[in-house]
Parts: C-alpha cells; sequence; structure tokens
C-alpha cells in the first residue's frame, strides 16, 4: 500500500465553539423548538399516537433537545472540573467542599460523556430526517424528493434544482448547497464511525476549546477512508453541532412559514 506524504493529510469536522458557555442561556435556548411557528401553524390534533409527520416531528425534538441538553451540562461539568480541581490533584491539600462537590458530580458524569455525544449526533440526524417530512405540505408534482431521509433530500435537490418553481430556488439552494455542515460531520460520522461499519479509528472525549466538548476520530493511516482517503483526523463538537441544528431549523421554519400561510388562508394557525 502506498505511503501518503504527511502534507496531504486532513483534519476534517467541526471548529471548536470557543466562546464562553452560559449554561443557562443555552439550556433555555435549545428547549425551544425553532419550528414552533410551523406547528403552531400546521395545528394538527395531538392524539395517543405517533400517527403523523408532527408528532413524529416533536418526539424527534424533545430526545434531541435531551441529548443536548446533558451535553451541555457535561461540558459545564467538565471544563470546571479541569480548571478548578485536576490541578490539584495530588497537592497536599484539602479539598473545599465546592470541589469535593464538582469532583464527585464529575465522577458520576465522566463515564457517560461519550455516549451523551453520540446520542446527540444520532438524534441530530433523526431530528433533521423528521423535519424534512413537514416539506411535503408545500411541493407537488411527479418528481419529489424523499421526504424521510435528509440525505435523499438534499441529493435530490442537488441533482435537481431546478425542479420546482423560481419561487422554491432559495429552498433548492439551501438544500443542496449549503449543508455541507450535514455531510461532515453529521453524515459521515453518524453512517461510518457510529452505526455503519467504517474506516479503522481511534475515538477520544476532547475538550477542543476551554468552553466546548467533542469526540476526536483519529483514523489508521494504514487503512485510509475510501471516501476521504487523505482525512487523518475527524471532530465532532456538541456545541457547534447544536448551532449548526439551530441556524437550519430557524431558516426552514422562516421559509415553510410562506406558503403554509397561503395554504391554511387567513385566520388559520391563530
Amino acid at each position: 500500500m502506498a505511503k501518503r506524504e504527511p502534507m496531504t493529510l486532513l483534519h476534517l469536522g467541526h471548529d471548536s465553539v470557543t466562546d464562553r458557555l452560559n449554561l443557562r442561556t443555552e439550556v433555555c435556548a435549545l428547549r425551544v423548538d425553532p419550528l414552533g411557528p410551523v406547528l403552531r401553524l400546521i395545528n394538527d390534533r395531538p392524539g395517543i399516537f405517533l400517527h403523523n409527520d408532527t408528532a413524529r416531528y416533536v418526539q424527534a425534538f424533545e430526545f434531541y433537545a435531551c441529548s443536548g441538553e446533558r451535553c451541555l451540562r457535561n461540558i459545564s461539568t467538565g471544563t470546571r472540573y479541569h480548571r478548578e480541581v485536576k490541578p490539584f490533584l495530588g497537592a497536599r491539600r484539602r479539598f473545599s467542599a465546592r470541589q469535593l462537590r464538582l469532583s464527585r458530580e464529575f465522577a458520576a458524569r465522566a463515564p457517560f460523556f461519550r455516549v451523551d455525544l453520540f446520542n446527540l449526533l444520532i438524534h441530530s440526524r433523526i431530528l433533521l430526517d423528521r423535519a424534512v417530512a413537514l416539506s411535503r405540505r408545500i411541493f407537488a408534482g411527479p418528481r419529489l424528493p424523499s421526504f424521510t431521509s435528509f440525505a435523499e433530500h438534499k441529493k435530490f435537490f442537488q441533482n435537481n434544482p431546478h425542479v420546482f418553481s423560481p419561487r422554491h430556488q432559495p429552498y433548492a439552494q439551501r438544500l443542496g448547497n449549503e449543508t455541507a455542515w450535514f455531510d461532515m460531520p453529521l453524515k459521515a460520522v453518524r453512517d461510518k464511525l457510529a452505526v455503519h461499519s467504517g474506516p479503522s479509528h481511534i475515538q477520544f472525549v476532547t475538550y477542543p476549546s476551554e468552553h466546548d466538548m467533542g469526540i476526536f476520530f483519529v483514523l489508521d493511516a494504514r487503512r485510509p477512508w475510501p471516501e476521504h482517503p487523505d482525512a487523518s483526523t475527524v471532530r465532532v463538537s456538541a456545541r457547534r453541532l447544536i448551532l449548526d441544528v439551530k441556524e437550519f431549523l430557524t431558516w426552514y421554519n422562516a421559509y415553510l412559514l410562506g406558503p403554509l400561510t397561503e395554504i391554511a388562508g387567513p385566520g388559520c394557525g391563530n
């Protein structure tokens, strides 16, 4: 097997978030569904069964938000522990009550750091799959995209950017050309490093910045990843992923409101 030149190696995935984490603010923001206005406009009657696209989306958002909140709380605990406790391990001094509480909290959470990060990754993907199902309400015609898979939905608009009226060109542009964050690292890591068999690698929970946490994948240079043969590492950042999903859903909500309001007619959804 040919040896790869070091200069060609690539580091894929997220950039870390360096802004200071305000736990209360970010948890509160995470709990607010950006698609709330669209769901209120659709106004499906709730039932005991997950029988329609809105009910399945609502459940997916609940699971995503719970996974994201656990990750944010892990970041807060982990960064405070490494700043306030770890430098003093082995020192000939007694820990303060605050340090003892933080040590116990870290010990309880640390075994689940990687589990929570993978859960956030998986539930982010499920949430996006459930979200594009709502687009079924605004598209019609003989050629339609998938409404069950974000990846296939995106691929359809990449291959058919002009299949619908000019009015929907911004939608095709956004889905087809402005969702690279979905392909790498969300889809690639979820598909090939988390769920299905993929390239040989080792993985670590890392702190890419003082205010972030993620998973760092080091790929086996002896067995290159076929889809990314020059890649050496991939990083997933919890906070960056949450920001990417929020930004997309906020845009998606604003886009859907226009055609859905026309379809619903005046006074609907109030």
